[in-house]
């Protein structure tokens, strides 16, 4: 897939000019509620939109009255093949669904898939409109970041969310593992499809992507499960600790086993990205192969631009990218591997990275990157943090690993972000931070217990720092700039969140979004 990543130290988007036709933008456009739209002209038309093949509302219908715009799906899908010519638009695929015997079906699980990611869905009825027509349902797919919270809200507190129990995460790798011995090690690759039908010719899953082969794929799976057992150490008993041995040295602790590789001569660095997050995972397979569907969930961003009109953007996905490879004054044996980290489903922590294709719609910006101690110090923090995660979820024996009552990975990447320093770019936040500030209270020693981890105090403590000072776009309000923590405007962080270049946007709507605030 073609990414367009800045070159370090470019970090910011560049802003499109506005249709020149149209009025001037205003200077600084304010965070609020989404103002009304214009009133219609004498024609009973809205003043045009700026972007090709985004058209605003001909006016309320009967049935957008009561709460639901059944043009919403094929405005807000809108897709440019040209900037993605690897994958399909959604409205396409959801019209040749119509004909198929199995309609219904496919709605029912594509609503069921939306609302384990993102909370019950407002409007049940568009779920039944869309077992007649199932365009309708693209509709359904846009929330606010109010929407969002209360949604996982619910989600964590009825029977149906509660009934949701993470899977386990896959351990392939004996306790005491020698990378000496990593030839001896067998682990499961993917497949080259795992794809669950849901109607004739549309699917559900993944394809393995044939650029990374056997060898760097089993290199990514054994480090991401190194890192990510050495995590988990921070608060387990000694006997239960998973350790590694490097070069003639064990480890126990993540930042230990990072160090010994880079006094090995090893090159160790992290990023930031954000791109599209996929979360149907909807596949179909053409002539010329097996191609991603363009079907995000869409985000009413509350911010406002030209001629009041509000922004929409797609939901965005953020993680960092951790990377190790041989340099040239190597001395020992050669690791490599990339690495993911965020707060995620079934858990929060570090996974393998790039083993399956995604579709070039998703875009992907990069938005920091770190080099040397400070990527060594930001794995330490994703490596803390996960631990704290996952273990406040399961002491409150939340859903899915908490993801959504403590926040998503949004949420997960901006702490390390504000702790190394950088801007944070992304939208919406959607913090919830009174599990998390328990969590980081006990291990403190603050919470009527004597410390857990005395090692780890000062990370615990600057972790505590950022939980509370990160804030949620959540809550009623869009959270206003904060130069001292690096939280730009509701408006920068909008544009920030669209992970293609301007005129690359495969999606009308985040053309648009871009065109009226920039």
């Amino acid at each position: 897939m073609a990414t367009r990543v800045p070159a370090p130290g470019t970090q910011k988007l560049t802003q499109v000019q506005a249709d020149p036709a149209a009025p001037a933008p205003a200077a600084a456009p304010k965070a609020g509620p989404a103002r009304e739209r214009p009133a219609p002209t004498a024609g009973g038309r809205h003043p045009p939109a700026s972007v090709e093949g985004f058209a605003p509302p001909q006016g309320k219908s009967q049935v957008a009255a009561r709460g639901f715009d059944p043009t919403a799906g094929a405005r807000l899908f809108a897709f440019d093949p040209r900037h993605a010519p690897n994958s399909v638009g959604f409205i396409e695929v959801l019209r040749q669904v119509a004909g198929s015997p199995k309609a219904a079906e496919a709605v029912t699980s594509l609503a069921k898939g939306f609302e384990q990611m993102v909370g019950p869905l407002a409007r049940p009825e568009v779920v039944q409109a869309a077992l007649l027509k199932p365009e309708l349902l693209a509709g359904a797919l846009v929330v606010t970041p109010e929407q969002m919270k209360l949604g996982f809200t619910a989600l964590h507190r009825t029977p149906a969310g509660q009934g949701m129990k993470p899977a386990e995460k896959a351990r392939q790798l004996p306790r005491h593992f020698d990378f000496a011995k990593i030839g001896d090690v067998q682990v499961s690759l993917p497949k080259a499809e795992a794809l669950e039908e849901l109607a004739p010719g549309l699917y559900r899953g993944s394809v393995r992507d044939p650029a990374v082969g056997d060898a760097d794929a089993k290199a990514r799976i054994v480090l991401a499960e190194v890192m990510d057992r050495l995590a988990e150490n921070a608060t387990l008993p000694k006997g239960a600790r998973f350790s590694v041995t490097y070069e003639g040295g064990t480890h126990t602790r993540l930042e230990g086993f990072l160090e010994a590789l880079a006094a090995h001569g090893h090159v160790i660095e992290a990023r930031v990205d954000h791109r599209v997050a996929d979360f149907l995972d909807l596949k179909v397979k053409t002539p010329d192969g097996v191609k991603s569907v363009a079907a995000p969930v869409m985000v009413k961003t509350g911010v406002t631009g030209r001629n009041g009109e509000e922004a929409v953007i797609p939901a965005v996905h953020s993680e960092v990218v951790y990377t190790v490879r041989p340099g040239p004054e190597l001395k020992g044996q050669a690791v490599t591997g990339e690495v993911k980290w965020y707060q995620g489903v079934p858990d929060t922590g570090f996974f393998a990275s790039g083993l399956t294709q995604r579709g070039d719609w998703v875009g992907t910006i990069t938005t920091a990157r770190l080099e040397g101690a400070e990527a060594l110090t930001a794995a330490k923090y994703s490596g803390l943090l996960s631990d704290v995660i996952n273990a406040a979820a399961s002491r409150a024996k939340r859903p899915m690993a908490g993801y959504g009552d403590t926040g998503v990975c949004i949420d997960s990447v901006a702490m390390i972000v504000r702790l190394m320093g950088r801007e944070i770019t992304a939208f919406p936040m959607l913090q919830g931070d009174e599990l998390l500030v328990d969590e980081l209270q006990r291990r403190l020693g603050q919470a009527g217990a004597g410390p857990v981890n005395r090692q780890d105090a000062p990370e615990y403590r600057a972790l505590l720092e950022a939980v509370r000072e990160l804030p949620s776009d959540a809550e009623g309000r869009l959270s206003p700039a904060r130069p001292e923590i690096g939280l730009g405007s509701p408006r920068d962080r909008v544009l920030g969140s669209l992970p293609w270049a301007p005129g690359a946007e495969p999606l009308a709507v985040a053309a648009h979004a871009r065109a009226i605030l920039g």
